[in-house]
């Protein structure tokens, strides 16, 4: 509601939204599963190499417009800071844009990219590898709950909405399970 406060252009505040919203869903969901939330931000300076915890793994999220630019990103981060990649750390990219690493690295690309893009991504996939003294790249970069264009300006009121919803719906559906596995029956007599 306030962007004036979130750091970055008009044209990257969507990152420092992604964190916000990583956070805080991923705390909502440990709640209401009865679980102790361990996103946070707590002990990570503001403009440190993490950007959130989850328990003691240091995350950077890096959500860029485009798949490559998304690894371009990582890339970056790793030459700038070539520990996070020697460590327990993982990189968080948007969901939608990990789903096309995922399919390309399978050998399934979607049909809609060009073989130039995919070989870009593979040889990106290649060099996160490397920077990262051969860490597999899917233990390392890892999908964040949401897509890209869920943490845009323009719409991450409806998305938080949408995800407001869910948890509401699936708070009803633990609560009406707790009443029929404690409702006393016939049987209980």
């Amino acid at each position: 509601g306030t962007p004036e406060h979130i750091l970055g252009s008009h044209s990257t505040k969507h990152g420092e939204i992604a964190e916000h919203v990583e956070v805080g869903i991923r705390r909502a969901q440990a709640l209401l599963h009865q679980q102790t939330p361990i996103a946070t931000f707590e002990g990570v300076a503001r403009n440190a190499p993490t950007d959130y915890k989850l328990g003691d793994v240091e995350v950077q999220s890096k959500f860029y417009n485009g798949v490559k630019a998304n690894l371009q990103a990582v890339l970056d981060h790793l030459n700038k800071y070539p520990e996070f990649g020697q460590q327990d750390h993982l990189y968080h990219i948007p969901k939608d844009h990990m789903e096309v690493v995922k399919r390309v690295m399978a050998g399934d690309p979607p049909p809609e990219l060009g073989a130039k893009t995919v070989r870009a991504i593979e040889e990106k996939v290649r060099q996160i590898e490397e920077l990262s003294n051969h860490r597999p790249c899917d233990e390392m970069l890892q999908p964040g709950v949401s897509t890209y264009a869920e943490v845009q300006q323009g719409r991450v009121h409806e998305t938080l909405d949408v995800r407001e919803h869910v948890l509401r719906a699936e708070d009803q559906e633990l609560r009406a399970e707790l009443r029929e596995d404690f409702t006393p029956g016939l049987d209980d007599m």
